[in-house]
């Protein structure tokens, strides 16, 4: 589920027993009015474990069709979360966390057109509520430590932006992918992500120029692979590269 090219903030669809029963979702009007022209009329919906199914995007209304197979085929019940992520090009990326908050175990016997191998990683959501306030830790759920004992009891995130007052948001996403590589993502009250403004690019910059990283940042860099995805900032538009 690598994703390259514009990145559009993931949303998350948390479903009622009335959702299962149709085969169309509408799609955030955020998402709809910015990135609507990015959409395909019918693209691949893809899962962690290699499930893929045709949807169906209504322009005209802005929803996804062609969600009750995905239903079925998983087994669900109501009140899971459906994360969705655009991969960059045409398709969705898409992830299932269950009423327990984090990621589920996908079945085995999945739709016949999977074709992907299936890739390891988990997530998991952590609501921030007024009464349980997010400061500077966050405790995984229950089932997320024994999913992952063998995880460090201290985990660092860097914010770029320095980010502080987590009160403004609704939902906190932990992404562990392949390599336990660390991703965090914040969610407002429509359950679509936020994104932070980065360092804008200078104009007529040449992205095929070597970049030079300076020397404060260093220490970062020490466990980064040859080939390493960066995120571009201009303006309220980033791209992963």
């Amino acid at each position: 589920m690598e994703s390259a090219g514009v990145i559009v903030e993931r949303w998350i669809k948390p479903l009622t027993s009335v959702d299962l029963s149709l085969d169309e979702m509408e799609v955030p009007k955020k998402i709809v009015i910015k990135y609507s022209h990015l959409f395909e009329s019918t693209f691949l919906l893809r899962f962690r474990n290699g499930y893929e199914i045709p949807i169906v995007y209504n322009v005209t209304k802005g929803t996804l069709v062609g969600l009750s197979t995905l239903y079925q085929d998983f087994g669900l019940k109501g009140l899971e979360f459906l994360i969705f992520e655009f991969d960059g090009c045409s398709n969705l990326n898409a992830y299932v966390v269950g009423t327990n908050l984090i990621e589920i175990e996908y079945p085995r016997v999945v739709h016949r057109m999977r074709t992907k191998r299936p890739r390891v990683g988990l997530r998991f959501v952590h609501f921030v509520k007024d009464e349980e306030p997010l400061c500077d830790e966050l405790e995984p759920p229950i089932s997320f430590k024994r999913a992952c004992p063998m995880l460090r009891g201290f985990e660092e995130f860097v914010f770029s932006n320095g980010i502080k007052n987590f009160a403004q948001f609704n939902l906190v996403l932990i992404n562990y992918e392949e390599k336990w590589e660390k991703t965090v993502s914040f969610f407002d009250d429509s359950f679509v992500e936020v994104f932070f403004s980065g360092t804008p690019l200078s104009t007529g910059y040449n992205l095929h120029n070597p970049i030079d990283i300076p020397a404060e940042y260093v220490q970062l860099t020490t466990f980064w692979r040859k080939t390493e995805y960066i995120n571009v900032y201009s303006g309220n538009t980033v791209w992963k590269l």
